[in-house]
């Protein structure tokens, strides 16, 4: 299927990942790994979110849930095939006037896990001696803490298709402290003796926890160990890595198994760039290459030519040796760049040249010629040759160091094995939970519309796919504006990057997410309006009451008075009726 891809040269690539998953997840890797295919998006479409992980952690582009939803599963591989070209949506977008907090989770994968230490791969850039927070599936009871120190960093020999790989120290269990909110309620105490009482507390309570946390460290430690032994006796790593360079993938025709069934670990690449990029992040063991194609050596030697154009392919067949063997010095003066680096290289279709030339040529005694087409078979067999000498040159070693350290000192070091020598491994295979891990970087949103998202980073970062945790889960995919992944804004990085990972009832979501964004000021305006209406009337009713309560107390005092006159009252009226008795008479 992939020669078969390559054959067509496509702009954009969808995979439906609901039919034949596992073989298709493998063809994806292997889409996403290839130079010819730099630049074509690949875009991965799966019957539930359920599924969205593993697809998604195979390299594509975009991950979509099949739904009503069609609009962004267009638009966006689309966005990236044809930038110039394509025509922009006009969806709503929500400017947020103050930027708001979500975190961005990377998914990145395990290799190998020891007694101290597990080797990881990610696109966050990290520091030696960072202390970073990581959520796993490791076991609670042997790794209580999701605290990891960064111990190296380096962007060489890679498995998986991220930018960086991380020796990360286990800390099993997290340093105790006393805690901020703790030490912020002792200092608030306005009696002095009080504060300094508390604050012993809290320093005895930490020497409690400090001896404690020796004590749980040495038994996390221990099960961790017991845990390790026991996965290793299950687990088969591959040490021996293979590259095969091949712009046609032609060898495949013959090849009967799946790839990753055999004992190594065998990348394809259809050619290697300038940069040789492919050599840097694998740094394979074993470097295969056609000095000339399998099908114009078909081509050339075919019976039915005629003189002119035998001639005229004699010499394009000069043309693509020179440039090869331009190649082949390229790769091998990068190769002695790199330190503790000297892999072997099979060269395949090499007519005109011996082992031995290649070798005086290019000072590298490490080139073996083969004039027939390249071979997987003759591939592997080499593989086995290299690795067993691998292996014997180990074993020599270890035992010249076991001999030496026996003779300086034989009581203590009689009882020393080979296996004392071999650092303890338990290599996770990739569809197990455990070689998925997950770490949060906090970013300030900017604007949103249903279909895209701009926000503002502190560090740089990959142009990949994250995960984003904001009022709803999706993922989102950073792209390029004017071929540039980001702006900067003074330290900050500014992204714009596409929501994807959802389904229709997500979509609905978003859109009324973005409708409240886009008339947040409106919704402001409001809601102030309406706080000020309830207040007048609440002052006016307020007011009312007064009044009213005024009247009703004149009213009750008017009752009293006549209902209980006082004697001056009583004079006042007894003088009213004797005038109008006297005008009367």
């Amino acid at each position: 299927m992939m020669v078969d891809i390559l054959k067509l040269a496509p702009k954009i690539i969808y995979i439906d990942f609901s039919v034949n998953t596992k073989n298709l997840l493998k063809l994806s890797r292997q889409l996403k790994r290839l130079s010819t295919l730099e630049g074509v998006p690949i875009v991965g479409l799966v019957e539930s979110k359920k599924y969205l992980r593993e697809c998604s952690a195979s390299g594509v582009d975009f991950t979509h849930v099949k739904c009503g939803e069609i609009h962004d599963v267009i638009y966006h591989p689309m966005y990236l095939a044809f930038e110039k070209q394509v025509v922009k949506p006009s969806f709503a977008k929500g400017k947020f006037k103050v930027p708001f907090t979500a975190s961005l989770v990377n998914d990145f994968r395990v290799g190998y896990i020891t007694p101290d230490t597990i080797r990881a791969e990610g696109n966050f850039s990290q520091s030696v001696g960072d202390v970073i927070e990581i959520n796993t599936s490791f076991p609670r009871e042997t790794i209580p803490s999701k605290q990891f120190v960064v111990s190296n960093v380096t962007d060489n020999d890679l498995y998986y298709d991220y930018d960086y790989a991380y020796d990360l120290s286990i800390k099993f269990v997290s340093d105790p402290v006393i805690s901020d909110a703790d030490l912020e309620t002792a200092n608030a105490l306005e009696d002095p003796s009080a504060k300094a009482n508390r604050i012993e507390e809290l320093k005895n309570d930490l020497k409690i926890r400090q001896a404690e946390h020796a004590d749980e460290l040495r038994v996390c430690k221990k099960k961790h160990e017991t845990w390790l032994e026991d996965k290793i006796s299950f687990s088969k790593p591959k040490k021996t890595k293979i590259l095969i360079v091949d712009g046609e993938m032609t060898f495949l025709d013959s090849v009967k198994s799946p790839l990753d069934k055999f004992g190594y670990t065998i990348r394809l690449q259809t050619v290697l760039t300038e940069d040789i990029g492919s050599l840097r992040r694998l740094c394979p063991h074993i470097i295969n290459m056609n000095l000339i194609s399998k099908n114009f050596l078909k081509e050339f030697n075919n019976p039915e030519l005629t003189l002119l154009e035998k001639d005229a392919l004699a010499e394009e067949l000069k043309t693509r040796e020179t440039n090869s063997l331009n190649h082949l010095g390229r790769l091998i003066k990068r190769v002695k760049t790199m330190e503790n680096y000297t892999p072997f290289i099979i060269v395949f279709n090499c007519l005109n040249f011996t082992s031995k030339s290649l070798q005086d040529t290019y000072e590298y005694p490490l080139i073996i010629s083969h004039r027939g087409n390249m071979d997987l078979d003759y591939i592997l067999k080499m593989a086995s040759v290299f690795e067993k000498k691998q292996v014997d040159n180990f074993n020599a070693k270890v035992e010249s160091k076991i001999a030496s350290l026996r003779k300086k000192d034989p009581k203590k070091y009689g009882r020393l094995t080979k296996a004392d020598f071999e650092e303890k491994r338990y290599y996770v295979s990739k569809s197990d939970d455990l070689s998925f891990l997950s770490i949060k970087h906090e970013v300030e949103v900017l604007t949103i519309s249903e279909t895209e998202i701009t926000f503002v980073s502190e560090r740089q970062l990959s142009p990949s796919t994250y995960r984003f945790d904001m009022p709803l889960n999706c993922s989102i995919t950073i792209v390029p504006t004017d071929g540039n992944y980001f702006q900067t804004d003074g330290p900050n990085f500014i992204y714009k990057a596409f929501i994807h990972s959802v389904d229709e009832i997500d979509k609905k979501d978003i859109r009324k997410y973005v409708n409240d964004t886009f008339f947040e000021e409106l919704n402001k305006k409001r809601d102030k309006e309406l706080e000020d209406f309830k207040n007048l009337n609440e002052s006016i009713l307020e007011e009312k009451k007064e009044a009213d309560g005024g009247a009703k107390a004149k009213v009750e005092a008017l009752e009293e008075i006549n209902a209980h006159p006082s004697s001056t009252d009583v004079q006042e009226q007894s003088t009213v009726e004797f005038s109008r008795k006297v005008k009367k008479d």
